[in-house]
């Protein structure tokens, strides 16, 4: 933009009566200003407002050309005011600018965060999800165990050597050998005398006992020891 008014600047001083002429007073601080303005701030000369200033210079020089001194300096006057306009809201329109990069930089910053935020707690909740689906997968696969081991140990089969004593011993029937009479009681059908068993007898084991149970148990294997 200033270097088509600048070449016709420089075409109107050699076209001027008299080449020797001083140029108006104003014409010369005005063409400073434009080219302070489009120097220091390019993006200042796209504005309506450097136009607007562009077109009086203009409209001065053609005045200037045509003759009409005082019409041009009116003209190139006011093309220096609004230079100086321009000049004196670049500094509000950076800040401007600043505040509205700055404000923008912290809601994407913010925006950046908070999905961070998000990310993170979603984060945890699937590690809690997963965590607590481990968690009841083992008590499920304890539970499970648990009641394979009872009902494995439901019977027992009887091993050579051993006696109602010994099997009520083991840690996996009542882990007592004095609650031996229990196993007895429970396996009438098939044991005559309890000092006698055979191996192979499948024996059933009393589970859920009660307190009373178990002293009675106490009492008669202590009456009657085998």
């Amino acid at each position: 933009m200033l270097n088509r008014f600048f070449t016709i600047a420089a075409v109107t001083i050699f076209f001027l009566p008299g080449c020797a002429a001083p140029a108006p007073q104003w014409r010369a601080e005005a063409v400073t200003a434009l080219e302070r303005i489009n120097t220091s701030d390019p993006a200042a000369a796209l504005t309506d407002q450097y136009h607007a200033a562009e077109e009086a210079f203009f409209k001065g020089e053609r005045l200037s050309l045509s003759g009409q001194k005082d019409s041009a300096e009116r003209y190139f006057y006011l093309a220096l005011q609004e230079a100086y306009l321009i000049e004196k809201m670049l500094p509000e329109e950076r800040t401007q600018i600043y505040l509205e990069k700055k404000k923008l930089q912290e809601q994407r910053e913010k925006r950046e965060l908070d999905q961070r935020i998000k990310a993170i707690r979603e984060e945890q909740e699937q590690r809690k999800a997963i965590e607590q689906k481990e968690k009841e997968k083992r008590l499920n696969e304890e539970r499970l165990k648990q009641g394979r081991e009872r009902a494995i140990h439901l019977y027992h089969t009887v091993k050579r050597g051993e006696s109602l004593p010994s099997i009520s011993a083991l840690p996996e029937v009542y882990d007592d050998s004095q609650l031996w009479p229990i196993l007895y009681r429970a396996n009438r059908d098939q044991i005559r005398d309890p000092k006698y068993i055979s191996p192979g007898q499948l024996l059933r084991i009393p589970r859920n006992l009660t307190r009373e149970d178990i002293l009675e148990a106490v009492r008669s294997s202590r009456g009657k020891p085998i």
